[in-house]
């Protein structure tokens, strides 16, 4: 697998768990393995590597130590293509609000699949994300190959974590 370089900064795709109350809710309404996707690089200005994730307070760029801290479960990939690009579109979404509203209507998402039928996300909100959401459009925006397929509003994170698994 290839990295991917932004100014000398390897950018990769992480994604955990935690014993959280969303985590947890995140995970029991949807069955999967992780409960947040993130994005993760070496900052050669700030110095250590720094995760750039939508959090229950918004949008946010935040140390590695102090993202990954309450973390049970980490799993970090280095994607097949190259996601240079991505720091800038995504940096557009800091200080946006979490999208919580658009949270609740995944889980109405997956419990269609429960039920084996597919619906959109009937509750997203254009002006606020949830973690996979930002990385899903992120993706679309720099034209990473594939993510055409994925419907940002509905992708959870072991959605997108399969996507990376599965190149």
């Amino acid at each position: 697998m290839s990295t991917a370089l932004c100014n000398g900064q390897r950018v990769r795709v992480g994604f955990s768990t935690s014993n959280a109350l969303i985590s947890r809710v995140i995970r029991f309404f949807s069955g999967q393995r992780f409960s947040h996707a993130f994005l993760i690089y070496e900052d050669r200005d700030f110095g250590g590597q720094y995760v750039m994730e939508a959090a229950w307070d918004g949008y946010r760029l935040i140390h590695r130590d102090d993202a990954l801290r309450d973390a049970t479960l980490v799993v970090i990939l280095d994607p097949k293509h190259d996601l240079s690009k991505i720091l800038e579109v995504s940096g557009r979404w800091l200080g946006s609000r979490y999208d919580y509203a658009g949270l609740v209507g995944a889980a109405l998402v997956t419990v269609a699949r429960w039920a084996r039928t597919k619906i959109r996300n009937p509750m997203q909100d254009a002006k606020s994300v949830f973690c996979s959401e930002s990385i899903v459009v992120g993706l679309q925006q720099i034209g990473y190959p594939g993510a055409e397929r994925l419907d940002a509003a509905s992708t959870t994170p072991t959605d997108l974590f399969k996507f990376f698994k599965s190149e």
